[in-house]
């Protein structure tokens, strides 16, 4: 198991970081998605109680022409200062104070509300907002207009106590009167409602015709039905069946759904008087179709969001792939780098004479082997020099083992300074020396075995402050075609090379056409 997860361990991570992506998404998704939902909800609380109000007025005459009552019963919890109802020309119809009753009302702010409302296109739907000072009061005053399209009903003239917020900060008060204008706008809503329903109630008192205009006026609803505690339907802003229809066979309350024209619904289905016990239920069907674009827009989104993610993720786990796999190349390399560092170093000791720096008795035959090939195969001269110290035992007698490996360190340094670079030279044993000289023919090689000899003798080896004379023998041949493989050019020089021991020494002697013969500094004849 421990192997498993070592051999696929980034794939583990990727898939690991991808569930919690998808999962961060998910819970993204859900959580906005719920606010959304508490956001409808919320609205739908404000279009309710704005509904039901409009409908418990039409319900209660009494209570529908009585607008204090009515503002007292739906004030949010509002300090209202002063509340009045005017009508087109700025008459008061309704007003907290009866004295106003009947009298034209010339607050600057009804004024500028007349003054836009003649022209057309100048005054907010939503009416205008003022701070003013009313009986030494601080008050939050709006001029609200109650209007349905281009007919104008009257205007809604209400101040609200504010003087409990003048201790706040300046940012502070600024953000409670916003939230306070948000209060009092439902508020003029709910009563411009009121009072439009009021009026179409005086022009009728058909339930279907007045259900139908007040969701006609009132945005965000698409649908009011109310039912009695039986769940028979008794009026509905939609025509209803000759035999008459039953809640109980509608959508659930506080669900959303997909009507047959494609729109989105939130339906509610609450009490129609919440503190009576007749049973009478009204249902709302709320225009959801907002929160579905939204929650269509959130869904897409956060599915784009974590694919985007997941491609950054899965891009930035390859690219770590990718530079440790590089990584592990380059290591590998860096190790093949120094294994073939350690085989040439182990290659090269192991081909080296450890005391004069020059090719050992093994490489100097394997590299004569390869020569001697070389020169069959190409047809080029070849000739070999065997080197070998005359009366080194001596050296070592009288001068110790120190001053021989003196010595044979530096014949072996004359000699690789003296050759060519094409040429080979290494120790072959004790005191003696091989070069192999290619593409050489055996008078050049005489030539050169000559120039070593003479190099060896007329420069004494420095010791210790004493100079050690040396002399050398050479014997040298010349691959010859009769010649079956390299031994046979070693022994032919090996014979020269007695030669020239036998004949005191100190000499160059060769292998010619079978027969050894000591050097004469001259030249041959027949080359």
């Amino acid at each position: 198991m421990i192997d498993f997860f070592k051999r696929h361990n980034i794939s583990l991570q990727l898939l690991l970081l991808i569930a919690a992506l998808w999962s961060f998404s998910f819970y993204n998704y859900v959580s906005q998605k719920a606010l959304f939902l508490t956001q409808l909800q919320s609205n739908s609380s404000d279009l309710l109680q704005s509904v039901r109000a409009s409908i418990l007025k039409f319900d209660s005459i009494e209570d529908t022409l009585s607008l204090q009552a009515l503002v007292r019963r739906i004030s949010f919890k509002l300090e209202i200062f002063e509340f009045r109802y005017l009508d087109q020309n700025g008459v008061v119809v309704s007003s907290m104070f009866e004295e106003e009753v009947g009298q034209l009302h010339d607050r600057p702010g009804i004024k500028l509300a007349l003054e836009a409302l003649a022209a057309p296109g100048q005054f907010p739907a939503g009416g205008r907002f003022y701070m003013e000072e009313r009986d030494l009061t601080n008050v939050l005053a709006s001029s609200f207009p109650v209007r349905e399209g281009e007919r104008l009903f009257g205007i809604i003239d209400l101040a609200v106590d504010v003087t409990e917020f003048d201790y706040l900060s300046e940012a502070s008060r600024a953000a409670v009167l916003r939230r306070l204008q948000v209060d009092i706008t439902n508020l003029l809503n709910a009563v411009a409602g009121s009072l439009i329903s009021r009026a179409k109630v005086f022009e009728t008192l058909n339930m279907h015709d007045f259900l139908a205009a007040l969701v006609a006026q009132t945005g965000g609803v698409l649908e009011v039905s109310l039912a009695e505690a039986t769940g028979r339907i008794y009026g509905s802003s939609r025509s209803l069946p000759a035999q008459g229809a039953w809640l109980g066979s509608g959508p659930v309350s506080g669900a959303i759904q997909r009507r047959d024209d494609g729109v989105y619904e939130y339906r509610l289905q609450v009490p129609l008087y919440p503190e009576g016990d007749d049973g009478r239920v009204m249902s709302l069907a709320i225009d959801a179709s907002g929160y579905a674009a939204n929650e269509r827009k959130l869904f897409y989104t956060s599915l784009a969001t974590s694919l985007l993610a997941i491609l950054v993720a899965v891009t930035i786990v390859y690219t770590i792939y990718r530079i440790n796999l590089r990584r592990g190349r380059e290591e590998n390399l860096r190790l093949e780098r120094m294994v073939k560092e350690r085989t040439d170093e182990l290659r090269r000791i192991s081909q080296t004479d450890k005391l004069t720096g020059l090719a050992n008795r093994s490489h100097l035959e394997e590299q004569l082997d390869i020569e001697f090939k070389r020169a069959g195969r190409y047809q080029l001269p070849l000739s070999l020099a065997l080197l070998d110290l005359d009366l080194f035992k001596r050296v070592n007698d009288n001068y110790g083992h120190l001053a021989g490996d003196a010595v044979l360190r530096e014949i072996g340094a004359r000699l690789r300074a003296e050759l060519r670079e094409t040429d080979f030279v290494g120790r072959f044993g004790g005191e003696e020396f091989v070069v192999i000289l290619t593409n050489t023919n055996l008078s050049d090689a005489l030539m050169l075995a000559e120039i070593l000899r003479r190099l060896v003798e007329e420069t004494p080896v420095h010791f210790e402050g004493q100079d050690l004379p040396v002399t050398a023998s050479i014997g040298v041949a010349q691959m010859q075609p009769s010649h079956g493989d390299h031994k046979a050019i070693f022994a032919a020089a090996d014979q020269a090379l007695y030669l020239a021991k036998d004949s005191g020494r100190n000499r160059v002697a060769y292998m010619r056409d079978g027969e050894v013969r000591n050097f004469v500094d001259k030249p041959l004849s027949g080359g």
